[in-house]
């Protein structure tokens, strides 16, 4: 089941009856403040992480309203549960190798051409997009979702969840993110970030909306690996290469040299 959401954004700060309709405590932090308390919790019982200013807050709620229990039927247990029995990234290539051909049949159907090969391969795929190594690229240095896009600064206001639970890997099945356009669905966000939990330490520290922010202590070392990593990130969030960095080399060079691993779906 796909869907496209519509959200009501709304400029004023959320209150604290607002905040009372999500299920799990939630801090209010100045925005320039939100990255070190949420490394400060870190420390304390629960999972933080930092959902956004008042507009994505707003979403948030919206998405605890009871209209959305029938797109969101599991539990956050039970995500994580559904979660526990995939393998990952297999289970991630296997929506997209569905996806890819639905779309290829779609394209002959209708007559049009296309370069795309006729099976899925995740490196093939990849390879379109692979473009040249940055040796000089410099990432951002910092989490950059609770920017203003219009004057770069951080937001006024910022929010910090506190989960329920001591694994960060499941944020996703507390916040019910994911499952609509390509955004994968919230027990494949669970998967993947176990995966990157195990093999770099990552954690999420932003998930706003339609945006996530993963703070990874220890990275890819050579471009190898870092282009590897690059592909799987690829194929979990095209639009962080399509409509961000460019190509798959440029992103494994964010990968290697980011404390930050940033993802948006469109």
């Amino acid at each position: 089941m796909r869907l496209t959401l519509a959200f009501a954004l709304l400029a004023l700060p959320a209150t604290a009856q607002d905040l009372d309709l999500l299920p799990f405590p939630v801090i209010e932090v100045a925005g320039e403040d939100a990255e070190a308390e949420w490394h400060r919790l870190r420390d304390a019982p629960g999972t933080p992480v930092i959902i956004g200013d008042a507009d994505a807050v707003t979403s948030l709620i919206d998405m605890f309203d009871p209209q959305w229990d029938e797109f969101y039927p599991l539990s956050p247990q039970e995500v994580v549960a559904a979660a526990n029995d995939l393998a990952f990234p297999g289970a991630l290539y296997d929506i997209r190798a569905a996806e890819h051909a639905d779309f290829v049949a779609w394209m002959k159907d209708n007559d049009y051409e296309t370069d795309l090969p006729e099976t899925f391969d995740p490196v093939t795929i990849a390879e379109l997009d692979m473009g040249r190594w940055p040796f000089f690229y410099i990432p951002p240095q910092e989490i950059i979702s609770l920017n203003d896009w219009e004057t770069g600064r951080p937001v006024n206001t910022a929010y910090i969840a506190i989960l329920p639970t001591e694994n960060p890997w499941e944020a996703p099945a507390y916040l019910r993110f994911g499952g609509w356009n390509a955004n994968p669905s919230p027990e494949i966000h669970v998967a993947a970030l176990r995966q990157w939990f195990n093999d770099y330490g990552a954690e999420p520290i932003v998930i706003a909306h339609d945006q996530m922010e993963l703070w990874a202590p220890n990275r890819p070392t050579d471009q190898e690996a870092a282009i590897a990593l690059a592909i799987t990130h690829f194929h979990y969030d095209a639009d962080v290469v399509l409509q961000g960095v460019g190509t798959i080399s440029a992103l494994a060079a964010d990968r290697m040299r980011a404390p930050y691993w940033y993802f948006w779906w469109d």
